[in-house]
């Protein structure tokens, strides 16, 4: 096995990039590169990057004989594809030579620092809207890599939509190059504004405050009708058990009186929450107490469950209260969106239970369950008895 090294180009002009880095590729046998760094390239025998799993395998084979250097924009360490190399060549023998990051160099230019700041990547990842405006509202810097579609005008828009208009906005575009420009100016002002070439963003909140978990509601705070509504006790538990973050994407599937969902919006103001419904009333009583609570991210999807969700964003929590009997469809679809999905099942009878376990069982990990029969105290003369809610069982695993 040879010798593997990831070199940082930095952003673009070669004086940027450090000599130990140069050094690494005069040294290398063959040399890996994307077409927009192959000027930075003086070698013999350099390859031009092509797909990543079918590059990722050409380096595989190529280090078997020989010492590869690979040279990728930026700092290796910063979202890029030296992670991509570990987590597919882990027995490779990797060393990296760090470069100056396009969000670094970008803090030089407006002469900030960036302790305590925050980095993300629209780059060939799944950036939600949510998860953006969740990060500015916490963190006094965030600096961004964006990609064609989420570039500094879907940011300012995001911006607007959560409240955050106050924030001031930094794009540069093609740093370090002769073209190198940079605007700066409120949310507002990046509106209708294009940004062609390879583009990063500051934003910067002077009042940054964590976000807040809001109490739970009791079944008299809800709208009712004769749809059955998922019982509090087990309702808190339902939503403790699921771990959201402020900026889950959740589906409710089968949601009654929405009153998981509505919990999960209160909980996910940053996030979105899908109210995946059949009948026409309970969509309704949904809707009521969408407008009761004010839940703008919650969405009602009327229809059967395994259809509607095909065509639903990614979910990074799904809780099923009712699947009618499409469950083994569901999960299969929800397993096939790849890792890190929370699935939770609510079952009240022996057969439910039994699928589902089953189902939770293949492709996923982290199973448990747990069994809640709830009393309630009753009047009884100049008595109190408990009077026995059926027993819930609740059960949960990750996608893998």
């Amino acid at each position: 096995m040879n010798k593997l090294t990831v070199v940082g180009a930095g952003p673009g002009d070669l004086k940027f990039m450090l000599p130990a880095g140069m050094e690494a590729i005069e040294k290398a046998d063959v040399v890996v590169a994307d077409e927009r760094l192959l000027p930075l390239v003086k070698h013999h025998n350099v390859i031009k990057m092509g797909k990543i799993m079918e590059t990722i395998e050409q380096i595989r084979q190529m280090i078997q004989t020989k010492s590869v250097a690979v040279i990728v924009s930026g700092d290796p360490l910063i979202y890029s594809l030296y992670k991509t190399i570990r987590n597919n060549i882990p027995e490779a023998f990797v060393t990296v030579v760090p470069g100056i990051g396009s969000m670094q160099m970008f803090a030089s230019r407006l002469g900030e620092t960036v302790e305590n700041a925050r980095f993300l990547s629209a780059h060939g990842r799944n950036l939600s809207e949510g998860a953006l405006a969740l990060t500015v509202y916490e963190n006094e810097k965030v600096f961004l890599l964006c990609d064609k579609v989420r570039g500094p005008q879907w940011m300012a828009e995001v911006m607007l939509a959560y409240g955050l208009e106050n924030v001031d906005m930094y794009a540069a575009v093609n740093l370090s190059y002769p073209e190198e420009e940079i605007t700066a100016g409120k949310p507002e002002s990046f509106i209708g504004k294009a940004f062609t070439g390879l583009c990063v963003v500051m934003i910067k909140n002077s009042f940054p405050k964590k976000a807040i978990h809001k109490p739970l509601l009791s079944d008299e705070d809800f709208v009712r009708g004769k749809t059955p509504m998922t019982k509090e006790e087990i309702r808190w538990t339902i939503i403790g058990k699921l771990k959201l973050c402020p900026d889950s994407i959740v589906w409710d599937i089968g949601a009654g009186t929405g009153s998981v969902s509505i919990e999960c919006a209160r909980q996910c103001g940053f996030g979105q929450v899908y109210a995946v419904e059949r009948y026409d009333d309970a969509a309704a009583l949904i809707q009521k107490n969408k407008e009761k609570f004010q839940t703008e991210n919650l969405h009602i999807i009327k229809g059967m469950a395994a259809d509607a969700v095909k065509n639903l964003p990614r979910p990074t929590h799904v809780f099923i209260g009712g699947s009618g009997k499409e469950m083994k469809e569901i999960i299969a679809h929800i397993r096939s969106l790849g890792p890190g999905i929370t699935v939770m099942a609510a079952c009240v009878t022996v057969e439910t239970l039994a699928e589902a376990s089953q189902l939770l069982k293949e492709g996923f990990t982290g199973y448990d369950l747990v069994q809640m029969n709830v009393s309630r105290g009753k009047t009884l003369g100049s008595y109190h008895i408990l009077e026995s809610n059926n027993p819930v069982t609740l059960v949960w695993a990750q996608t893998y």
